[in-house]
């Protein structure tokens, strides 16, 4: 019995060691824009889709690249600023996307789902799904 639950321990310990040290999954997604393929990463437990660059291993850790402008601008988002823009079903993360100065475009996948980004003057893209997300968040905290 005691060299059972030993073994239980030590699994449970080895395992819990090992994820500790592991970075959360990071996805890697292609997307078509313009006929050209670019690399996104997913990150579901930050709720983000952004490309490559924005997001960078740091000490066994996902964290988020604050030199892309995309990044920052999950900060300021909100759909309170949005008002009568959102009427008529337009889409919540491509309206705020026109708000924070970004430019709405659609991408391609590998399956050829659609799927709406915001592109920034220095060249970095978060999905409008991840604006609508980060917006809401941002008007809970306000």
């Amino acid at each position: 019995m005691f060299l059972s639950s030993f073994g239980f321990l030590f699994h449970f310990s080895f395992h819990f060691a090992f994820a500790e040290n592991t970075p959360p999954p990071v996805e890697i997604e292609t997307f078509k824009l313009n006929g050209a393929e670019m690399r996104f990463s997913h990150h579901g437990k930050l709720h983000l889709l952004v490309n490559a660059d924005c997001l960078i291993e740091k000490n066994h850790l996902w964290e988020k690249n604050e030199k892309c402008q995309a990044i920052r601008k999950l900060k300021e988002v909100s759909l309170k600023k949005l008002g009568k823009a959102l009427e008529g079903g337009a889409n919540p993360g491509a309206v705020a996307c026109l708000k924070v100065g970004g430019k709405s475009l659609i991408a391609v996948d590998s399956r050829s789902n659609q799927n709406s980004f915001c592109r920034f003057e220095d060249g970095s893209f978060v999905s409008s799904g991840t604006l609508h997300f980060y917006a809401r968040q941002n008007d809970r905290l306000f």
